[in-house]
């Protein structure tokens, strides 16, 4: 069952009765906070945190968000606003996590039959000996429960399931059925600024699960597309729903402050949200 209408390629985890349910008030939630609550801080800010700043400043304007956020933070809307909108955020991730953590042994066998199928059209290579970044390993984004990168089993791919299906309610299903509104905005940029360009070779950096590399599958045809990120169980994820797509990519575990690649191994090299995490 899933009439989330989120795009059903061959790996999504299915929803039951119940986690739809939930998963449609956990939407409505966020959609509350961000929607209807979230344009009240710029009232109360005018009202009210603002003229307290230049009070305590010498009647100086708020220059940056530090000087915001200094006073904004004593304001009870704001702390109401920013705890429900937490709330509504440990909440998602509970609700998908339930999901995936209930289909994870058939996730994680779907996910080996994609890899050892032999008529795969990309590919996956892992790296066991990478070292994963302390800006990733110490904190979990988002406050995704073990961040995107940990493993919690074998050929685990919960990371990958958890976020593909909750970022579609995290961002208010506003980004495309298959999350690839970033993938094809790119896209749309490059052809309407770059009408011949045609690259032969692409390399997407911090890929997750490959919601924005999948558009340039069809976007260039002829190219060859690798993408790149440091979670195994995200690119374990990312190769089975691509292979899945009947799309081509090869999926590799670098990072990408230093990719090991050759310098002018790419005619074309794109992050779609790799620096805001």
């Amino acid at each position: 069952m899933h009439f989330s209408g989120q795009f059903e390629h061959g790996i999504l985890p299915d929803r039951a009765h119940d986690e739809a349910a939930l998963e449609d008030f956990i939407l409505n939630l966020k959609k509350h906070v961000q929607i209807n609550l979230g344009p009240g801080n710029k009232l109360v800010y005018n009202s009210t945190a603002k003229d307290k700043f230049k009070k305590r400043n010498s009647n100086k304007n708020p220059s940056n968000r530090q000087d915001v956020a200094s006073v904004m933070k004593e304001e009870p809307y704001w702390q109401f606003y920013s705890s429900l909108n937490r709330a509504a955020q440990e909440s998602m991730w509970d609700t998908f996590g339930s999901r995936s953590e209930r289909q994870l042994p058939n996730l994680i066998e779907l996910s080996k039959s994609f890899k050892k199928n032999k008529k795969n059209k990309g590919s996956i290579k892992l790296n066991p000996k990478l070292k994963i970044p302390t800006y990733n390993s110490k904190i979990d984004i988002h406050i995704q429960p073990g961040a995107y990168h940990t493993d919690l089993t074998k050929n685990d791919v919960y990371s990958g399931a958890l976020y593909d299906t909750a970022v579609y309610v995290y961002t208010l299903r506003g980004i495309g059925n298959q999350n690839e509104d970033l993938g094809l905005t790119t896209i749309e940029y490059l052809k309407k600024n770059f009408p011949k360009f045609s690259p032969e070779k692409i390399l997407d950096m911090g890929c997750a699960v490959g919601h924005s590399t999948v558009p340039y599958c069809d976007a260039f045809p002829k190219a060859d597309i690798f993408a790149i990120d440091i979670a195994a169980p995200m690119l374990r994820y990312a190769h089975a729903r691509a292979e899945s797509m009947n799309k081509k990519i090869n999926f590799e575990q670098r990072n990408a402050e230093k990719t090991g690649y050759k310098d002018c191994s790419f005619d074309l090299i794109v992050s779609h949200i790799l620096f805001h995490e």
